[in-house]
């Protein structure tokens, strides 16, 4: 399932946060500083590019709904991807998050391990989806509510 070439997109919606460019650009400093003042250090500063760009991941959240499912991308170039097919959807709802329910901000959890996880880049309204074999797995979107009515009309329920 791909949002790109001839698959109607039928619903879209994103959410966006500042917070990991300020992390990302304030760790860039700090390390650079460092480095400065302690030359041998330098190898610090390419690991803490590298943790930098993993932060930039998370500036944005791109939710997209076509006949086959959803899809969850991350960052400015849309990757990486998670997809939900239909199959795997038991049902949504629009969901009001806040940092303390969800745990913090960033990516927590495994649907693999765990069965729950959250990409939750500010508080605000999410998506969460009921997903086969009691996995849950919640998303930071602008009004999640068209989403689960988009879902609702594809057949599935509201949690």
């Amino acid at each position: 399932m791909t949002p790109a070439g001839n698959v109607p997109i039928l619903w879209e919606g994103s959410a966006t946060a500042r917070w990991p460019t300020r992390l990302a650009t304030a760790l860039v400093f700090s390390l650079a500083v460092l480095v400065t003042l302690i030359p041998v250090a330098w190898p610090v500063l390419i690991s803490g590019g590298l943790a930098a760009f993993t932060f930039l991941i998370f500036r944005r959240i791109d939710v997209v709904v076509v006949e086959t499912g959803v899809q969850v991308s991350y960052g400015f170039g849309g990757r990486p991807v998670q997809r939900f097919g239909m199959e795997r959807i038991e049902g949504a709802r629009a969901e009001r998050m806040t940092r303390w329910q969800t745990q913090g901000l960033g990516y927590k959890g495994s649907l693999r391990f765990f069965r729950v996880a959250r990409a939750v880049i500010r508080s605000g309204d999410g998506l969460h989806l009921d997903l086969a074999g009691g996995r849950r797995f919640w998303v930071s979107v602008d009004g999640p509510e068209g989403a689960v009515e988009t879902l609702g009309h594809l057949g599935v329920p509201r949690a």
